[in-house]
């Protein structure tokens, strides 16, 4: 068990192009963080840079109160998984669980147990005799992540390990992900694109972008406080609604004049944001203000229907029961709650304000 810490950690690549920049964090002992973001946001640079695979181009990296910035691989006992399953196609997948513990110099009789052990919880006790190429890419995949398990790390390293699998196998892969975190209880770095895969297993989620980190916090924190406009807009789905607004004596209006929110700041322009599970939809005849529309298309989504509203402020998303009433071509208003909205500022996309609360 492990306390990581990343002090400031650089990642540049030829000498100006930043992979990651300065980037700080710490994750508990024990504890399951994701590293979520689009492509080419510096994730995987990061997670590289952990694993001691990438070198580090500035600040350190501790594996409790150790700098690990020189350890190799290695030396550092970590379990990695990647995307691609790595397997070792000559070897059986018995061999391949062995493998790295044969390379620490256990002794055969724990590797047996041991083998047995992560073969029963992962459910490839009947694979053991197989080799890579006669299994499906789940039983890959589920290999994969056993034998970077098998070896008690300090760190899990997981880069989207799941993330060309169909939706069946990933729910239940992450599952059994989780449970062996909990198990094991190692500090795990789990890096993904996939918001539904960061919520569903962590703690904890980084969200980075441009090599930053924007923001490192539990869901709800996420959720409610985003620290900008693009933390608040990555997080959902559909995606938070965003709208120009002018701020007038403490109040923001929409450019299109649909609606009225008492900011209770400054004045200017600035950009309202809400989420499409948050406004109470209306005809548009019964109530005055709103943000006013035609509905483009409903999208029947089981449990919920997804609305395309086409307003004064462009297209805006709205979320309804599942046997939500309206029809394309229905004119609608979308009515905020107050506590729901979210002010960002026009020009640095900085939060000002979650609900009445402002932000600090």
């Amino acid at each position: 068990m492990t306390v990581l810490s990343l002090r400031n950690v650089w990642k540049i690549y030829g000498g100006d192009v930043v992979a990651v920049r300065d980037a700080s964090f710490q994750a508990a002992d024990g504890e399951f963080v994701a590293l979520l973001g689009p492509s080419g946001c510096g994730k995987s640079s990061t997670m590289r840079m952990i694993a001691g695979l990438e070198d580090i181009s500035r600040g350190d990296i501790l594996f409790g109160e150790e700098v690990v910035n020189q350890l190799s691989p290695k030396d550092r006992n970590v379990a990695l998984a990647f995307e691609s399953y790595a397997l070792y196609s000559p070897m059986t997948v018995r061999e391949n669980l062995e493998f790295p513990l044969r390379s620490r110099g256990l002794a055969t009789d724990v590797i047996t147990a041991k083998v047995a052990e992560i073969a029963r919880t992962f459910q490839i006790d009947d694979l053991l005799d197989r080799r890579p190429s006669k299994l499906s890419g789940g039983q890959a995949q589920r290999v994969s992540l056993a034998r970077a398990l098998i070896r008690d790390p300090n760190v899990m390293l997981l880069d989207e390990p799941l993330s060309h699998l169909d939706y069946r196998l990933r729910t239940e892969l992450r599952v059994r992900i989780r449970r062996i975190h909990d198990e094991l209880n190692a500090t795990t770095i789990y890096v993904t694109h996939d918001q539904e895969e960061a919520v569903a297993l962590s703690d904890r989620i980084i969200v980075m972008n441009h090599a930053e980190i924007q923001q490192f916090g539990e869901i709800e924190t996420l959720w409610k406080r985003p620290v900008n406009r693009f933390v608040a807009g990555f997080l959902g789905d559909p995606a938070m609604n965003f709208v120009d607004v002018r701020l007038t004596d403490g109040r923001a209006v929409a450019a299109a004049g649909d609606i009225s929110y008492d900011a209770g700041i400054g004045n200017g322009q600035a950009v309202l944001g809400f989420r499409p599970e948050e406004v109470d939809i209306v005809a548009a005849a019964e109530v005055d203000g709103g943000l006013k529309g035609e509905i483009l298309v409903n999208e029947f989504h089981g449990e919920r229907c997804v609305l395309t509203v086409d307003s004064g402020s462009g297209q805006l998303k709205a979320v309804d029961r599942g046997d939500s009433p309206w029809r394309a071509g229905d004119t609608v208003a979308l009515v905020l709650r107050p506590e729901a909205v979210h002010l960002f500022d026009s020009d640095t996309g900085l939060a000002v304000r979650h609900g009445t609360e402002a932000q600090t």
